[in-house]
């Protein structure tokens, strides 16, 4: 049915490939899934499905709360996270090829500007660590359904892919390699009696036991999948603290965490804005660091 719905197709698909692709991923997305459910709601617009999406993508993550945790006061110096190589590295290292975020601008355009827009963006940073506040504009997300697997009319069978915008994604990349180098050196700092051996380390080593004794070893995997999602914001922030993360850090991620907002993107409909408040969140590198930490 799909080819025989344009006559030229067949002759496209050799002459125009990507144009032939094109073809077929529009009706994928139109043609073949005629509705979507979230249980017994039934969505058939587009806007009932993008809002049937972004009622199942909030029920996965924490609900809005009020953090209570209160950043403990230290004599530190101010931190100069944020120089205009570091900027420059960020803009050059850009992908073109990925889609603009909510605010619409592309990565090419930064990346074209790279050297216009290094030192503008470095005191903007800089001005955001300073103050412990991030702007709610670069708190804000789409979220894209992905099917995973499963009914394509089922709205359980989809996971959500992440777009933030660019200076968001920047930002974020600066803060995790901060977050990684500064873990790093206070494990560094750890005593002997205070290791802690990994699950990872620990099988290692009853795997090659059983294999020298040719011995038997049971293994169960926990699915962990939905801890990502619902994790303590105030359980997180204090044991960066007690790890003697610096306080300038500490305010910047409280600002981060609150008053998160995203809103599901699905064809040309958009859903309403729901508030998050959860210790990590899709698209973020630093994210994937703090769980591993928490």
């Amino acid at each position: 049915p799909i080819i025989e719905s344009d006559e030229n197709i067949e002759t496209e698909l050799i002459n125009k490939p990507t144009k032939f692709w094109f073809f077929i991923n529009e009706r994928k997305c139109a043609g073949i899934v005629d509705y979507f459910h979230l249980d017994e709601e039934y969505g058939e617009t587009l806007s009932d499905v993008a809002q049937l999406f972004s009622n199942y993508f909030a029920s996965k993550v924490a609900l809005p709360q009020e953090l209570l945790f209160s950043v403990p006061s230290q004599s530190c110096s101010n931190l100069d996270l944020v120089t205009n190589d570091n900027i420059y590295a960020k803009l050059c290292n850009l992908d073109v090829d990925e889609s603009a975020g909510p605010d619409g601008f592309p990565p090419i355009l930064f990346k074209n500007c790279a050297v216009f827009l290094t030192t503008p963006l470095s005191l903007l940073f800089n001005s955001s660590l300073a103050t412990g506040r991030m702007t709610k504009k670069l708190k804000h997300s789409y979220l894209i359904p992905i099917h995973e697997s499963g009914s394509l009319n089922d709205v359980r069978s989809y996971k959500p892919f992440t777009q933030l915008n660019v200076l968001a994604k920047i930002m974020d990349s600066l803060m995790c390699d901060h977050l990684l180098k500064n873990f790093m050196s206070l494990t560094k700092q750890t005593s002997k009696k205070d290791y802690k051996i990994t699950n990872l380390e620990a099988f290692k080593h009853n795997f090659q036991s059983c294999l020298i004794s040719k011995g038997q070893l049971d293994v169960i995997q926990t699915d962990i999948s939905k801890a990502f999602y619902t994790g303590d914001p105030q359980l997180l922030l204090g044991k960066l603290a007690s790890m003697g993360f610096n306080e300038i850090i500490l305010n910047w991620l409280k600002s981060c965490l609150i008053e998160r907002t995203q809103q599901v993107k699905f064809s040309n409909s958009i859903s309403d804005i729901v508030n998050v408040t959860s210790p990590v969140f899709e698209g973020s590198l630093c994210s994937q660091l703090l769980f591993m930490i928490f």
